[in-house]
């Protein structure tokens, strides 16, 4: 009805108000079962990836003041990976990793990498120099920096494993849904679950410009429309 206009809350609220007092909902709008399952499931995973996106963020700011070095220098790929956890939760603090010989730091790395580690030599020099350019703190504070540390692992483990719950019972649900999203390269049953959720019966749309205005806003470049979609799935 009013295509043009901006998307505001408040201009959403007056629309709303306009159909409403005037009569102009003229069919009752209908959400199968299926994609309302669908919808929950999809949205339960998005609030748990903020979780988990939050958690990481508190994980690292509390990193820094224990290791700050590890936690701005990328020694290793995945500051969340078996390697570099290991090294955050059984090293007490950073002089435990500045003054061990290289040897033993290379078979630490070595036996916490599962020997996927190339050239553990050097990643076990950079880890001690970065150890030993690292801020010190008094030993009260690093006991308590340990157990936040300890406890916020914990969590993000949680959060991942939820989100293996989420995706299993997303894959299934999303079965009772015929769709071809899947055949285009780099769409899984997890994002395509996300955007099948969102849009719904197909049916509902008379045209492709209908179906787009479902995320394109008036005046909203196509990257941003994207870009959201990917955030949501």
């Amino acid at each position: 009805m009013y295509p043009d206009l901006p998307k505001t809350d408040d201009i959403d609220a007056w629309v709303i108000a306009e159909h409403l007092r005037f009569g102009r909902i003229n069919k009752e709008v209908y959400m199968d079962d299926k994609y309302k399952a669908l919808q929950k499931l999809t949205r339960a995973r998005f609030h748990t990836v903020q979780n988990l996106a939050r958690e990481k963020n508190w994980f690292l700011n509390n990193l820094f003041l224990k290791f700050s070095s590890l936690a701005q220098e990328k020694i290793f790929s995945d500051r969340f990976g078996a390697t570099s956890s290991s090294i955050i939760e059984e090293f007490f603090s950073v002089d435990e990793i500045s003054y061990m010989p290289i040897e033993e730091l290379v078979d630490f790395i070595n036996k916490k990498g599962k020997g996927h580690f190339e050239n553990t030599e050097d990643v076990a020099a950079a880890l001690q120099k970065a150890a030993r350019s690292s801020y010190r703190l008094p030993k009260t504070v690093t006991d308590s920096v340990n157990q936040v540390l300890a406890v916020s692992f914990l969590a993000i483990k949680a959060y991942k494993e939820q989100l293996k719950i989420f995706d299993k019972a997303i894959e299934e649900q999303v079965k009772l849904i015929p769709n071809t999203l899947t055949s285009i390269k780099g769409i899984g049953p997890v994002y395509s679950a996300g955007i099948i959720a969102e849009i719904g019966d197909i049916h509902r749309f008379k045209d492709q410009a209908a179906l787009a205005n479902l995320r394109v806003l008036p005046g909203q470049d196509i990257s941003q429309a994207i870009l959201q979609l990917h955030i949501l799935t």
